[in-house]
């Protein structure tokens, strides 16, 4: 029998296996990911004027670019999700 066809894709291997049949949950940070980390780490300690505003604004262009690509590229389902969830919460964040 064929190994292809004797092996069933589970909703487990859809939604946290990428399509090398290992587990993607968590991965090295990719760029969007380690320029919001440092620009939410120059908010903290630039608290106030225009360099406060630009690193701020960097860091939520950031993380919007991340959970776009997250949404449209993921590996998995729940690299999906959690795109969208953050996508959702960035949103969320500037309603006022």
């Amino acid at each position: 029998m064929d190994k292809s066809t004797s092996q069933q894709i589970t909703f487990i291997d859809k939604a946290f296996k990428n399509k090398d049949g290992h587990f993607a949950i968590w991965q090295m940070p990719n760029i969007p990911l380690f320029t919001w980390l440092i620009a939410t780490i120059l908010a903290k300690v630039v608290q106030n004027g225009k360099t406060h505003d630009l690193v701020t604004t960097a860091a939520f262009g950031a993380l919007f670019a991340w959970a776009l690509m997250e949404i449209l590229t993921g590996v998995n389902y729940f690299r999906r999700i959690l795109g969208l969830v953050v996508l959702v919460m960035l949103i969320l964040s500037k309603v006022k």
